[in-house]
């Protein structure tokens, strides 16, 4: 399986809707060293587009879905990737970065998860 080109979006659009294909593209597109630091800090936050250098203030529900499909990519990586019952620090530090920008939910069960393992 390939991942389509950028300027292949339409498809993806017609596959999954508008909507859905936004938000995939938002949290592809994510430059993550430049988002990373600034989550879960007070103040304007600011978005850059890693395909096309543009950056943008992005709306609060655009950064809780990235928050959320994060949260829940690193969550599985954290228990495929875990040789025991133990969360990996590096995901509870993630969880307690963006889960007060993620919906209460995902955060919810990211912190179950974390203790769980304990």
């Amino acid at each position: 399986m390939s991942l389509l080109s950028i300027d292949r979006r339409d498809l993806v659009s017609e596959a999954i809707g508008a909507e859905a294909e936004s938000i995939v593209y938002f949290y592809a597109s994510c430059d993550r060293q430049y988002l990373y630091p600034k989550i879960g800090v007070e103040g304007t936050m600011s978005f850059k587009d890693r395909f096309t250098s543009n950056i943008t203030v992005p709306m609060v529900k655009q950064i809780q879905l990235f928050a959320d499909l994060t949260l829940a990519n690193e969550a599985d990586v954290a228990i495929i990737s875990s040789t025991s019952t133990d969360v990996p620090g590096w995901f509870v530090s993630l969880v307690h970065q963006f889960g007060p920008v993620a919906s209460d939910e995902v955060a919810q069960s990211c912190q179950q998860l974390i203790t769980f393992a304990e």
